[in-house]
């Protein structure tokens, strides 16, 4: 351990290269000053003061300096201060480390040495890229820029074990800096998010599994709508028409068989409109853009409201799963728009953009009050952003109590297709 030499009277503090030190040095100075002080309190002040003779003519010595005492009280509280910090580093289970600005470890609390496997011995002096992997390695002159404008950083990212294990960590960098208040090093407070990542990743593969066994029934129910009822109502439809041909002195009969062909018609396209909003077949066949189009067509007559639809074009087919999580997003939020925010005009914009699809819904409705939607836990809400999570996308809301509600969803264009819904 480097010596700092014996405490002189007044003595400084913290005394000069106290911050070269390790951290196990800087410990063991700070355990061994507060024994020193408090011994000293317990004995007297020397006073360099002569002593004084009274007016009977004793010698007397003079009262210790209360200020000497207030001093040393202030220097063994700030000692004291100092060592209960030390004991929050050495107990953390963060890992606590400080670098210099150039890049070197100066300290290693336990919970680094349980998180990457160094000792304090094998990481003090080390450069700290030991445990970034190469691939991330710009990350630190990045935090070292904004180090220096003061700022704190907070970031997500991956690092490596003396294993060679890479492991997910929250990271918080503070800068450090000298009495004249300039850079000197930062610390870094490291938490090991590896099992709350892989708790994610599992309630991802959760959602994805409800989402397709969702998909598969909406298709099998399509199906028999399509299929068996539809079939059946154009039979029944048939059948009164052939009625009113039958009858043809006889007004009120054909009127009324005229009518109910009417109703069962006007039934069937209803049924076949549903059988096509659970499964889409046109979304396979004609591609994401036609498909809004038609969607939107669709809606605005069967809801008796105005959409306006602008779509550009792809460079690219979008696979399966973009496409699918795209048009569930504008399904549930023109219902929406019309049965919650009582919406009369809405807008629906389609994009492609720096490797990104865009899809924008706009309404004119009563809007509400987004977060307390959240907490809410509408259902709506949540597939909307479990949705678009599953594909890597980014959902915003934009909404106000009568000020209608903007939804902005962005996907990447490259998706892996097996992580996604099917």
């Amino acid at each position: 351990m480097a010596t700092m030499g014996p405490m002189a009277e007044p003595m400084p503090f913290p005394p000069p290269g106290f911050d070269e030190l390790s951290l196990d040095e800087q410990l063991t100075y700070l355990q061994s000053l507060r024994d020193r002080m408090t011994a000293l309190s317990a004995e007297a002040i020397p006073v360099p003061a002569s002593h004084v003779t009274s007016p009977e003519g004793r010698e007397t010595t003079p009262a210790a300096d209360p200020n000497d005492r207030e001093r040393r009280t202030r220097e063994q509280a700030a000692v004291d201060a100092l060592l209960r910090l030390a004991a929050v580093v050495d107990s953390s289970d963060e890992a606590i480390v400080a670098k210099s600005l150039d890049g070197l470890i100066q300290s290693w609390n336990p919970a680094a040495e349980h998180i990457f496997g160094f000792t304090a011995e094998e990481a003090i002096g080390q450069p700290v890229t030991m445990l970034i992997p190469w691939e991330r390695r710009d990350e630190e002159q990045q935090i070292l820029e904004k180090l220096k404008h003061g700022e704190q950083v907070h970031l997500e990212t991956i690092r490596l074990t003396k294993a060679g294990e890479r492991i997910n960590a929250s990271l918080t960098v503070t800068p450090v800096r000298d009495a004249a208040g300039r850079l000197i090093g930062a610390t870094k407070l490291l938490r090991d998010i590896s099992d709350q990542k892989r708790a994610h990743q599992a309630l991802s593969r959760l959602s994805r599994k409800l989402i397709t066994a969702q998909e598969e029934e909406r298709a099998r129910i399509a199906r028999e709508l399509h299929d068996d009822i539809c079939q059946r109502l154009t039979v029944v439809a048939i059948g009164l028409a052939g009625v009113a041909d039958s009858s043809p002195g006889s007004v009120s009969v054909s009127t009324r068989a005229g009518e109910l062909q009417r109703q069962v018609s006007e039934i069937a396209r209803d049924v076949q409109a549903l059988s096509h909003e659970l499964h889409s077949s046109k979304l396979a066949l004609l591609g994401i853009a036609a498909s809004v189009r038609l969607f939107c067509e669709d809606f605005a007559r069967q809801r008796d409201v105005r959409v306006a639809v602008e779509t550009s074009e792809l460079t690219r087919q979008l696979a399966s799963t973009i496409s699918l999580t795209l048009f569930r997003i504008l399904q549930e939020a023109l219902h929406n728009a019309v049965k919650h925010g009582r919406a009369r005009r809405c807008r629906v914009k389609l994009q492609q953009a720096d490797g990104w699809i865009h899809l924008t819904i706009e309404d004119d409705g009563v809007g509400f009050d987004v977060e307390a939607a959240r907490r809410g836990h509408g259902f709506g809400l949540i597939s909307m952003e479990e949705r678009t999570s599953l594909v890597d996308g980014v959902l915003s809301i934009t909404s106000e109590p009568t000020r209608g509600t903007s939804i902005h969803v962005r996907v990447p264009l490259v998706h892996d297709e097996a992580e996604g819904v099917s």
